[in-house]
């Protein structure tokens, strides 16, 4: 964890200094330590190396060496970090020193060990190819993306903020301080950014990124996993049949239309976890005696296309949630939101929703909710972060749900009905946020044909699949391409006939929706 002091700064009129900078410390590991940043002698003050319009800096972060030294490098970043933007924050600031005490504590370890095998061997190292943050003599060596490497080896958390940070440090080496590598540490480049309008329309926003963030993160893909945030295993064609044959034996209905929206709308389990009634329907029964049921059904189902699809607004101020509340659409086909009205008016659902607490309206009420038989309450597998039950629930000690009782019901369903569908040479291991990503899988299958007869691109479809899955970038979606061509010879063509099955035995699991439950369910 990186020292606090505070800094002042002041730039001499004459610096008889050979470097462009200089900083003393006295007694660092002291309160109130005092760090002197000079500027170079007879520089404009419009210069980047130039003092600060401020004489002071409290609590500024220090990263220091193994020997506990001050790192130089870094100290100037952070100084130059505030000369660009005074308004920054001491927090942030931290934040940013802390990442770059992490990576130079991976340097100053990988240095070590190196030097402890080269001495075992009896070799030395030549000081060209020692390990160090300025040496990067081959690609493969570069230490920015040798430490994503290992952020991912240890599953260290925060992957993201820290490259971010470590490839800020060497934008400003290269950029500010005119720093050389041999190699390219960065490998800028352009991708796109989905921005949409007010107006339901949207626009694509070119912008620069560094490559080597993506690069790391996208390494080591022969264990046939995905990295979109988490490891995602898309499911071959072969594997999905038996899914789906197996889940659609399941008794678990929440599980079974929630594994149905996911894989078909490619939403994350946070989203369909809170979807409420108002995203299916616009109005509920008056009552769910039999006769009432047929002629709601006439007055609403009757209206839907089986073969059209239904777009759900979701995130910030939706009542369904999505990550960092980006507001977006997810497409449902109709034939499941059918299947999922069914539900919502079956005697399970009802009996569940009266044991549940009342949000501001029935139809705000959540889709899915989970049953006790022991208290004979319900709750929501996942708390919206809107649920206006949530605060009175965490002040009473408890968790806020985030779909425990979901991986738990996948788990005795890859126990049961999977392991039973299975041949020991078939099993194969399935989480509920592998289904986004073999539904991600799915749509490039579908419209590998179109590609294939000049009807549409490869960059059409990445746009249109970002779109679907809320990505801002599409350098993101473009993960999901790329395995798909790295392992092209090992799924099969996708053959639909197998939606035609599940079409069916949804109407047959809807049929017996409708039969009255037995007391004690």
């Amino acid at each position: 964890m990186a020292l606090n002091g505070t800094v002042q700064f002041y730039t001499p009129t004459t610096i008889p200094t050979e470097y462009s900078f200089e900083i003393q410390t006295k007694k660092l590991k002291e309160d109130n330590d005092i760090c002197v940043y000079y500027g170079r002698e007879g520089i404009s003050p419009d210069d980047l190396d130039y003092g600060l319009g401020i004489s002071k800096f409290y609590n500024f972060p220090f990263v220091v060496n193994e020997d506990g030294s001050l790192w130089k490098d870094a100290t100037l970043y952070l100084i130059w970090k505030i000369k660009q933007r005074e308004e920054i924050t001491p927090k942030r600031l931290q934040q940013i020193a802390e990442f770059l005490q992490d990576f130079l504590r991976f340097c100053e370890m990988t240095e070590n060990n190196e030097s402890e095998e080269a001495e075992k061997d009896g070799r030395e190292i030549p000081e060209a190819r020692r390990f160090h943050y300025l040496n990067a003599p081959i690609k493969s060596r570069r230490p920015n993306v040798m430490y994503g490497q290992h952020l991912l080896k240890i599953k260290a958390k925060q992957w993201g903020p820290k490259m971010k940070s470590v490839s800020g440090f060497y934008k400003y080496l290269i950029e500010v301080r005119r720093i050389h590598f041999p190699v390219d540490m960065l490998e800028r480049s352009k991708s796109s950014k989905i921005i949409n309008t007010a107006n339901g329309g949207a626009y694509i926003m070119e912008y620069g990124y560094n490559k080597v963030d993506q690069e790391v993160k996208t390494q080591n893909q022969d264990d046939g996993c995905i990295r979109d945030g988490d490891k995602m295993r898309p499911m071959s064609i072969a594997e999905q049949i038996i899914f789906e044959k197996a889940m659609l034996k399941f008794t678990h209905e929440e599980l079974v239309l929630g594994s149905m929206i996911a894989i078909t709308s490619m939403a994350r389990k946070q989203t369909i976890y809170t979807l409420r009634l108002k995203h299916f329907i616009d109005n509920i029964p008056a009552s769910y005696d039999l006769v009432t049921l047929r002629h709601w059904r006439q007055n609403n189902l009757s209206k839907i296309d089986p073969k059209g699809t239904h777009d759900v607004h979701v995130g910030d101020g939706t009542g369904a949630d999505t990550k960092n509340g980006k507001r977006m659409k997810i497409t449902i086909d109709n034939w499941l939101r059918i299947a999922v009205i069914e539900y919502i008016i079956s005697p399970r659902a009802v009996k569940y929703r009266n044991h549940a607490l009342s949000q501001n309206s029935d139809l705000d009420q959540y889709v899915f909710l989970t049953y006790d038989k022991k208290t004979m309450e319900s709750t929501p597998y996942y708390h919206a972060n809107d649920d206006i039950n949530l605060p009175n629930w965490l002040d009473q000690g408890n968790s806020k749900k985030t779909g425990n009782g979901i991986d738990q019901a996948m788990k005795r369903f890859r126990d049961g009905p999977l392991a039973q569908e299975c041949t020991d040479r078939q099993r194969f291991p399935v989480r509920f946020h592998d289904l986004r990503a073999s539904g991600a899988m799915r749509f490039i299958d579908r419209n590998e044909a179109l590609v294939d007869g000049a009807e549409i691109t490869w960059p059409v479809v990445l746009i249109k699949l970002s779109k679907l899955m809320g990505h801002d970038s599409t350098s993101t979606t473009q993960m999901y391409l790329d395995f798909k061509h790295h392992y092209e010879q090992k799924l099969p063509k996708l053959q639909f006939e197998f939606e035609e099955y599940r079409y069916t035995e949804i109407q047959k699991r809807t049929l017996r929706s409708r039969v009255p439950q037995e007391k004690g369910e």
